[in-house]
């Protein structure tokens, strides 16, 4: 976790860069720290599962996905 990470840089970016090493992700938003938008998540998710395909490995990514009903907000400094 980056605490007001969005802010300054494009996470999407700096996951995939990431790759072959291996990355964990849970709780996933949007760039509004909302995961209501899941088309806008996906699209994300997509850039960064393809890297991770281009250098083989898949197995190096795991995406744990945060139940809809639940929030980050607890992480925040502001929550």
């Amino acid at each position: 976790m980056v605490p007001g990470a969005l802010r300054e840089f494009d996470l999407t970016d700096v996951a995939a860069s990431l790759a072959p090493r291996n990355l964990m992700m849970t709780g996933v938003t949007d760039g509004n720290g909302k995961n209501d938008d899941m088309d806008a998540i996906n699209e994300d998710l997509a850039i960064i599962k393809k890297v991770y395909k281009e250098h083989n490995a898949t197995n190096k990514l795991i995406i744990i996905p945060l139940p809809q009903d639940k929030s980050l907000k607890r992480f925040s400094r502001s929550g």
